[in-house]
């Protein structure tokens, strides 16, 4: 997958994220709600084949895949990065009473309370 078609993708997942929370401010008990996006991208951007040795060992097959996931897991935290400082920076130019930094502060403190799901 090309740098532009991930951060295509990237851009909307993070405008769906936003519609989803406006949803559920609306409505908290909500159940109807699509999150498939991200699903969806990351089957497309994983590989789905590996090229293993045959009698390779289980170390082998590991280095394997993370050579393959490694690069695009890389691209997509790096789209997701770009996203959110071209956010931060525009949400920061309008003088707002929290800035992108406080927010990501709150959001790290709060960050122990994230299930694992």
């Amino acid at each position: 997958m090309q740098h532009s078609e991930i951060m295509q993708r990237v851009v909307g997942i993070l405008t769906q994220g936003a519609e989803l929370e406006r949803l559920l401010v609306e409505d908290v008990e909500r159940t109807d709600l699509d999150a498939s996006a991200i699903d969806e991208f990351i089957r497309e951007l994983m590989p789905r084949e590996f090229s293993v040795a045959g009698g390779a060992e289980p170390q082998d097959v590991a280095d394997a895949i993370a050579a393959e996931l490694v690069p695009a897991i890389g691209k997509t935290i790096a789209a997701f990065s770009l996203a959110f400082l071209e956010l931060a920076n525009e949400h920061d130019g309008t003088q707002p009473a929290r800035t992108a930094a406080d927010v990501l502060r709150d959001l790290a403190l709060r960050a122990e309370q994230f299930d694992d799901e």
